[in-house]
């Protein structure tokens, strides 16, 4: 998605997020790596509510190969929920 990587280009995070939610409603997820360094850009900015609601969106919609990536980037940015209840590792192994 050329729009998700222009606006991350030009450190527009809270506007990445925004093209983030509305690809969402019809169900186009960016890449892994441009979802990553919009996470990454939102913590960095302090909207870490922000980059946990859009962890949670993609794990429902990623393949599971790619949840022990999220995985670390949750536990990189301190995201990953304290009860482990929507952790992407609980998820991988109970698969």
């Amino acid at each position: 998605m050329d729009l998700v990587r222009r606006v991350l280009r030009n450190e527009d995070f809270e506007g990445g997020y925004r093209v983030f939610k509305e690809s969402a409603k019809v169900n186009k997820i960016p890449g892994f790596n441009d979802m990553k360094i919009l996470v990454e850009g939102l913590v960095k900015k302090g909207k870490k509510q922000e980059a946990k609601e859009l962890i949670a969106t993609v794990k429902k919609r990623f393949p599971h190969n790619v949840l022990n990536a999220w995985a670390k980037v949750e536990k990189n940015l301190n995201l990953a929920s304290d009860d482990g209840a929507d952790s992407v590792e609980s998820k991988v192994d109970s698969t």
